[in-house]
């Protein structure tokens, strides 16, 4: 998780009690981050979707998670199935802990989503870290 559901972030409580945490990590490929200029929850897409954004290896926490916590974590997302139009999409992505290399869900903002964006309306988030997001790293 690499956003509002992270732990200490408020929408965390919709795992709690059905998840653990195992440890922060990021990314073992370069994505772009972004987030609206009111700063209310990031995204995330391949560094092939936006091109011209500044990647960066994106820094979340890897959580295990029990069936009513991804069902939870799925509708917060807008996340139903695959194929179907959804907000984000659910992949399986390549993360780097401290073990080394392993794969874990990771939610993507939508192709047709991202598309359909104002791009001037968003801040990239430089660090990577949503949770170290101030006006100095964007």
């Amino acid at each position: 998780m690499y956003g509002t559901l992270r732990p200490e972030q408020y929408n965390h409580r919709l795992l709690k009690g059905y998840s653990e945490h195992v440890e922060t990590c990021r990314t073992a490929e370069k994505y772009v981050l972004f987030t609206q200029k009111y700063k209310a929850f990031p995204y995330m897409v391949p560094a092939d979707y936006w091109p011209e954004a500044r990647s960066s290896y994106v820094i979340g926490d890897l959580l295990k998670v029990g069936r009513t916590g991804l069902q939870n974590a799925d509708r917060l997302e807008g996340y139903s199935d695959e194929g179907v139009d959804n907000w984000y999409e659910r992949k399986i992505i390549d993360i780097v802990t401290k073990n080394g290399t392993t794969n874990s869900y990771a939610y993507i903002l939508s192709k047709k989503r991202f598309d359909a964006m104002d791009k001037d309306d968003y801040i990239v988030i430089t660090t990577g870290d949503w949770c170290s997001l101030t006006d100095n790293n964007v």
